[in-house]
Formats: structure tokens, C-alpha cells, sequence
């Protein structure tokens, strides 16, 4: 591996951009004892998101809080009341939102999986960030980013439980010339039960086996491997990360930091190391630590 390929970066979509405002929408409805309730609905978007409410102009109402995290498809934000519920009230506001929710409890000692099937080899590489490598940018908090690379066309899989959030089917693989850096690559993001992120990236077109809203379980089959480049290796870019949110000057800062986990080896749990080689292992009571009984005795059905 040249010094040159180990700038290799990903970007992660679906870390501090926000998303278009047409996808939650935000109406109001006024009630007979004058409350006013503000409603959510999601349309085509999965997962968490993190809401900012910011009232323009009110009469008569309570304030709210100015923050909420959103998981279902619809409802209500929140229900104003009146000071005086005999007087008229009105409201107008604006907001804005993100994926995720911030400051999430994280397990550090939480062991994932390796990305794919049990006995595939990779050599693991730790990835340099686009934005500090060739921008001058500040390193992100807790930068770390694996690129595993594969001697044969694997199949990636899901590395904990989790819901399909973004996904990217639309780059064919381009083996004209090497590359450094390139943001051109299929990906998926899945949200996991305790509000941290993977990013998976290399896909083929048209050979990722998930779409979003799915929930998929550890070692779930994801998608299959492409060529990076014209060197014809198959690498796979994975990240995990999640929201922080801290209060600097008087405003609040939106930041992503992201997680160097524990992963099952065949040489034990263990942090991943730089330039290493490694097999996969795969033990049950990784698979069904946070599986529901049920899907633990669909799982064991399904395997007799």
C-alpha cells in the first residue's frame, strides 16, 4: 500500500449538512380552547433527525423548547397553550434540522462485528479526512475511518443492528485510472439502537441488497464489492460516528465525532490496528446481544 493510497478518504453524507426543509414539514392547528398544536411530517426519511424550533412571532401562547428529536412519520411537534385561554393567540415560526440526535449515550466497550462474512480476510488501513488532508481543515473530533481491502469481490455486511437511513446505487465503477481520493462511490449510512452511524462505501451499481426504512441485523448481507480503481483491489470504506451538539459563545455548535470501536477477530475483540491483517469471526451472542426474543427465536428457525 503506497503512502499515496493511504490518503484514501470518505465522506460522510449524512453527517453535518443539513437536509432539505420540503422533507419535514411543519403545520399548525389551532384547538377550541385556543392551544395551537405545531405538526411533523416526515416524507421519504428515515431514522432520527433533530429539530430546531424558532418562534418568529407569538401572542398568548407558553413558549415551548426550542429542540426535539423526531423518530415517527408523523405527529405532533408540540402543543402550545394559551396564557389566557379567553384571548385569540397566533404563532408564526421557522426551523431547521439534522440527521441524528446529538450527545447520545455511547457503550464504549461495544464489540461490532467485522463487516463481513465469517472466515473473508482484509487488510485494514486507517483513512486520512478529506477536509484536513487537503483543505487545511481542522481534524474532526475523534477522527478514525477504516478502509479494508479484499482480495476477491466480497459481500459486506451489516457490523450491529440498525436502520437503512441514506443510500447512494448510482457511480459504476470507473477502472480508467487511479485514484486518491475519490467522492464518487456507493454507500450506505445505518443508524443504530443508541444513535451512533456506520457508513459503508465501495459498493457495485446495482448490487447493494438493502433500500431505506430497512432494519437490517449484524452480519445481514448489505451489498457486494467493486473495483476501486485500475488497480482492480476491492476496498471497502467504513466509518462510525455520531451527533454531538456543544454550547460555545452563546450558540450552539453542531459537530460529528466519530468512534474507534472494539471489533470480534479471530485474533479476540480488539481496536483495529493500522496496516493489519484479519480474519472474520462471527459468534452468536454478538448477532442476538440486541435482537428482540422474537427475532431471536426467528433467527434460530430459521438456521435449524
Amino acid at each position: 500500500m503506497s503512502k499515496r493510497s493511504s490518503l484514501i478518504v470518505i465522506l460522510l453524507l449524512l453527517t453535518l449538512k443539513s437536509v432539505n426543509s420540503q422533507e419535514i414539514r411543519l403545520t399548525s392547528q389551532k384547538n377550541n380552547d385556543n392551544s395551537i398544536d405545531v405538526l411533523y411530517t416526515k416524507n421519504q426519511l428515515y431514522g432520527s433527525y433533530y429539530l430546531t424550533l424558532s418562534i418568529i412571532s407569538s401572542n398568548n401562547l407558553v413558549l415551548p423548547k426550542e429542540k426535539f428529536v423526531i423518530y415517527d412519520d408523523k405527529g405532533i411537534l408540540v402543543r402550545l397553550k394559551p396564557i389566557n385561554p379567553s384571548n385569540p393567540t397566533s404563532l408564526s415560526y421557522s426551523y431547521t434540522y439534522t440527521p441524528g440526535r446529538p450527545n447520545p449515550r455511547i457503550d464504549s466497550s461495544f464489540v461490532y462485528l467485522m463487516p463481513f462474512k465469517s472466515g473473508i480476510s482484509s487488510d485494514v488501513v486507517f483513512l486520512s479526512e478529506v477536509g484536513s488532508t487537503f483543505l487545511g481543515l481542522d481534524l474532526p473530533h475523534n477522527w478514525r475511518s477504516f478502509m479494508f481491502t479484499c482480495s476477491n469481490k466480497d459481500t459486506v455486511c451489516a457490523i450491529r443492528k440498525g436502520v437503512v437511513v441514506d443510500l447512494v446505487d448510482m457511480f459504476p465503477t470507473d477502472t480508467t485510472q487511479q485514484f486518491s481520493y475519490s467522492s464518487k462511490r456507493n454507500s450506505i449510512v445505518i443508524e443504530h439502537l443508541d444513535g451512533t452511524f456506520s457508513n459503508y462505501s465501495g459498493f457495485g451499481q446495482g448490487e447493494i441488497f438493502v433500500k431505506p426504512g430497512d432494519v437490517v441485523f449484524p452480519n445481514q448481507s448489505l451489498g457486494v464489492l467493486t473495483f476501486y480503481d485500475n488497480r482492480k483491489s476491492f476496498q471497502l470504506m467504513l466509518a462510525l460516528y455520531y451527533r454531538i451538539e456543544n454550547l460555545r459563545k452563546n450558540s450552539y455548535i453542531n459537530e460529528i465525532s466519530y468512534i474507534d470501536p472494539y471489533f470480534l477477530t479471530n485474533t479476540g475483540v480488539v481496536k483495529l490496528q493500522n496496516s493489519k491483517h484479519y480474519i472474520t469471526l462471527i459468534k452468536d451472542e454478538i448477532i442476538e446481544k440486541e435482537l428482540t426474543k422474537r427475532e431471536i427465536k426467528k433467527r434460530e428457525t430459521s438456521i435449524k
